[in-house]
């Protein structure tokens, strides 16, 4: 009987020897599951189990817990994460300045209506996922103070791309640049509102048109001498 060859050892052997991935930085292994999950979170809101969770990850549950403290902690998370201003404020501040104003305006309204409709849809899940789950936003001093500094941090930011976004056409508003972003913020908020409010009374109000939004904020809704109503949009 011959003996067993012995295994093979050498620096041959160690280059061929399939290596594990590198672990992620916490922070972005924070956000790599936050990403994964958001889709599950939001198609089986409170019902969501932590296994559900984990599986929308590609990891075990003992590793999603070792990252969040509870499934509460990691739902308020996501759900925060959905809501995050970043993109807007990128597309905002991507914006080429010398483009006409009205289609600066075309482009930010169509994208702020897109996704407050998005947001509303999130804060709906929370508010089911509040009374499901312990710890969520609003359920405790924390939660409500980091709630406010989030929404506090939004609307600082919005308000200053707001401004950046006028100033070039300093010498065609009828307002000072603060006053005139002032009022584009109150459309804009309003428009949402609007919304928000038909959907939490069981009402159906349509979304108002881009173009009549646009129109409003820079002409109010009077028509004047020589100026034609303008013509709906295809």
């Amino acid at each position: 009987m011959t003996s067993a060859e012995p295994h093979a050892t050498g620096p041959a052997v160690e280059r061929n020897r399939p290596r594990r991935a590198a672990p992620l930085p916490p922070d972005e292994r924070r956000q790599a599951i936050l990403r994964a999950v958001l889709p599950v979170v939001r198609e089986r809101g409170a019902d969501v189990t932590t296994r559900e969770l984990a599986e929308a990850a590609g990891v075990a549950e003992g590793t999603l817990f070792r990252v969040f403290e509870d499934k509460a902690s990691l739902v308020r998370e996501a759900v925060g994460a959905a809501v995050d201003p970043s993109d807007l404020f990128e597309l905002m501040d991507g914006m080429d300045l010398g483009t006409p104003l009205e289609d600066r305006l075309d482009v930010l309204v169509s994208s702020w209506l897109r996704r407050m409709q998005d947001v509303m849809l999130w804060m709906t899940l929370l508010h089911q996922l509040r009374k499901e789950v312990a710890g969520l936003h609003g359920d405790g001093p924390h939660g409500h103070q980091e709630w406010a500094r989030r929404q506090g941090e939004f609307a600082t930011g919005f308000r200053e791309r707001l401004r950046r976004l006028l100033e070039p056409e300093a010498d065609r508003l009828a307002q000072p640049v603060p006053i005139a972003a002032g009022l584009l913020e109150v459309a804009l908020i309003g428009a949402a509102a609007r919304t928000a409010g038909a959907a939490r009374t069981g009402q159906h109000v349509d979304p108002l048109p881009t173009e009549a939004l646009v129109e409003f904020v820079l002409n109010g809704i009077l028509t004047c001498p020589g100026r034609a109503r303008p013509a709906p949009r295809p």
